[in-house]
């Protein structure tokens, strides 16, 4: 399969820097790893991210380049990231669940774009779902884009595995990644997909 890790392109942080570590000069492979070591020291990884919590909108982070992970936003959320420059929006949800089923019409209508991959829980962890993620995020390419599910834990999820089986990163390296974005109650299942390989 080649170089694995010359496939995965991990965040790069700005100019963080946490108990005298520089993060610039981190090798690229704990990247990833030290996420997690930043949102400990109260550290932001991207300051969109700032910009979009400021609008209430909740479990915000800047797991990846050009991505925005969120919970659910309302209506005045999105045309609040809308004027920021957010124009493409994926959500995880299914559509009957609250909050969920106007972007459909609601977003394109605003002037954005949306997908919808419906993840009912850890039977929706597949291969084909991640897939379709990956798909949309390379369709979008460096624009800027919020994903999100009802609490940010499918997104972390499948992004995890995304990192995992499509983009060469290791199980530690995905499921910090996964972690990031805001896996919490998934991540036995998708640990449990990762031990079975690639």
């Amino acid at each position: 399969m080649g170089d694995r890790s010359a496939r995965f392109v991990p965040v790069e942080p700005r100019t963080q820097h946490c108990r005298g570590m520089d993060m610039l000069r981190m090798p690229t492979s704990l990247t990833l790893v030290l996420i997690a070591v930043l949102t400990a020291c109260g550290q932001e990884t991207d300051a969109p991210s700032d910009a979009v919590a400021e609008l209430g909108v909740q479990n915000v982070a800047a797991p990846l380049p050009n991505l925005i992970t969120t919970a659910q936003p309302s209506r005045d959320q999105v045309d609040g990231m809308m004027a920021m420059g957010y124009r493409n929006f994926v959500s995880l949800q299914l559509e009957e669940e609250p909050g969920a089923g106007w972007e459909e019409e609601g977003v394109p209508g605003a002037g954005g774009r949306f997908s919808r991959i419906p993840i009912g829980g850890p039977d929706d962890l597949t291969r084909e779902n991640v897939e379709r993620l990956a798909a949309i995020l390379e369709e979008t390419g460096t624009d800027q884009t919020v994903l999100y599910c009802a609490s940010s834990n499918r997104v972390g999820a499948l992004l995890a595995l995304k990192a995992f089986w499509m983009d060469g990163a290791d199980a530690e390296e995905a499921l910090a990644l996964g972690r990031a974005a805001g896996m919490r109650a998934l991540e036995p299942n998708v640990r449990s997909l990762l031990e079975a390989g690639r």
